[in-house]
This record gives C-alpha cells, sequence and structure tokens, in this order.
C-alpha cells in the first residue's frame, strides 16, 4: 500500500523547513521578466514574486494589476524549472484570478494606504483563506500585530512583516520602518535584513526589487558608461567628420 501523496504546497513547505533547519535563510525575490526568475533560479533562490508594480503604483488605476500579473506568470512558468512561483493578487479586485499560480500572496495591499472603505485589508484576508482553501502556498503581508492573527487564522502558510517600500535606488522610498518586538516572522525589507536577521523569529527575507531593480540600475549604467569610454581611432574619427 502506498503512503498518502503529498501536495505541491506540502513538498514546498517541507523544502523551506529543511532549510530552515540547516540554519539557512529562506528568501524571495522579485521578477520582472522571465530572464530575471531564471538568473535568480539559478541563484538557488526559494521563492520566485511576481509584482504587477513594487511601489504604490499597483494601487493606481494605471492598469489591470492581475492582468499584469497573469502576463508575467504565463512567461515565467516557461522558463522556472523547480522554483516555486508566488503570484501578487490584488486581493481587493472582485475578478481575481488565482487559478494558474502556484502560491500567491497580497500585492498590491491596501495595506500601504491603510485603507478604511469597503475595499478593506479583510478583503485581502479572504483571498488568503481561499487560496488555502485552493492547497495554494500563501505569503501574506502584514502591517501590524492583528493582521498577522487575521492572516495566520486564514490558514497563512508564511507571514511576511512589510517594513515599507524599498529604500535605495534612483525611485526608492524616503523612509522606511524599524523592527520591534511585535515583529511576527520574516522581514520586508532590505535595508534591514543584514543586520537584523538574528532578531527573534526571523527566518527569512522578501526582497520585492533589490535582486533586479539595483543590479540591474547600477550594472546597466556602468556597461553604457564602459562602452562610452571606447575612444574611436584619430584617422576615423577624422574620416567621420568630413563625411558629415
Amino acid at each position: 500500500m502506498t503512503g498518502k501523496a503529498t501536495s505541491k504546497r506540502q513538498q514546498v513547505l517541507k523544502r523551506l523547513r529543511d532549510n530552515i533547519s540547516q540554519g539557512m535563510a529562506i528568501v524571495g525575490g522579485g521578477a520582472g521578466i522571465g530572464l530575471n526568475a531564471k538568473k535568480q533560479e539559478a541563484g538557488r533562490i526559494d521563492l520566485i514574486i511576481l509584482y504587477s508594480s513594487g511601489s504604490l503604483a499597483g494601487l493606481m488605476p494605471y492598469g489591470d494589476a492581475n492582468a499584469i500579473m497573469l502576463e508575467m506568470d504565463c512567461e515565467t512558468l516557461t522558463v522556472v524549472k523547480d522554483t516555486t512561483v508566488l503570484a501578487g493578487i490584488c486581493g481587493t479586485d472582485p475578478f481575481q484570478d488565482m487559478s494558474a499560480a502556484e502560491g500567491v500572496l497580497n500585492f498590491p495591499t491596501v495595506g500601504l494606504i491603510d485603507s478604511e472603505t469597503e475595499m478593506s485589508y479583510e478583503k485581502e484576508v479572504e483571498m488568503i483563506r481561499m487560496a488555502h482553501e485552493f492547497d495554494l502556498l500563501t505569503t501574506p503581508y502584514v502591517f501590524n500585530v492583528d493582521e498577522a492573527e487575521r492572516m495566520a487564522g486564514a490558514g497563512a502558510d508564511v507571514i511576511i512583516v512589510h517594513m515599507g517600500l524599498t529604500t535605495i535606488g534612483t525611485i526608492g522610498a524616503k523612509t522606511a520602518l524599524a523592527l520591534s518586538p511585535s515583529t511576527i516572522a520574516w522581514s520586508g525589507s532590505r535595508g534591514l535584513w543584514a543586520q537584523n536577521m538574528s532578531f527573534p523569529g526571523i527566518q527569512g527575507f522578501f526582497d520585492a526589487g533589490s535582486p533586479e531593480q539595483l543590479l540591474v540600475e547600477s550594472a546597466m549604467k556602468e556597461v553604457v558608461q564602459e562602452f562610452k569610454s571606447i575612444r574611436l581611432p584619430a584617422r576615423l574619427m577624422r574620416q567621420t567628420v568630413a563625411h558629415l
């Protein structure tokens, strides 16, 4: 008689727990295109996260956040071999579609603006509860203890403490939060990552933009500067000027 088959979610959770038991932090990273997801997988990242936007832009009327994410999901799943891909779902969207996702988190999230309208954070809690019932991996963002408890009650697998938007890079936010004893499980701000991994309870880190945005910003600038530093031979310069 064969043993009971385990779901994809259970397999992922076992892998994450095994990493923690071996003293390895869990790392999730945002990927905007398939190539970036492929390279992050090559670096042995634990979870690849798809965001329709890495900022408050996802809450603005610039486009359909979930439709954008689904397009990214289709592209990413064709190049990622073994790493679990999390889809950032706008939980307040009544037309949300999680059918193609391996796992989900609540982004864009009204938690960033502390909404008190009917499109509230509770809609995101219900989205996580629904995803859990679908046996998807669930890794919601929370902004305080109350939200953490509500997400845990909805069946969340991993609680991500959102510490604010990325504060470095050319479009970084101006302020960030500091860790306190109310922190539940995981930090969500790259600026606090290295110095706070010893903080009680933290077992990993979700990095929305740094794996691709910050590295690409500096690398692209340096590559262009390197090309622009190439000097043409004097003979070729004279010939070119003569024909202008």
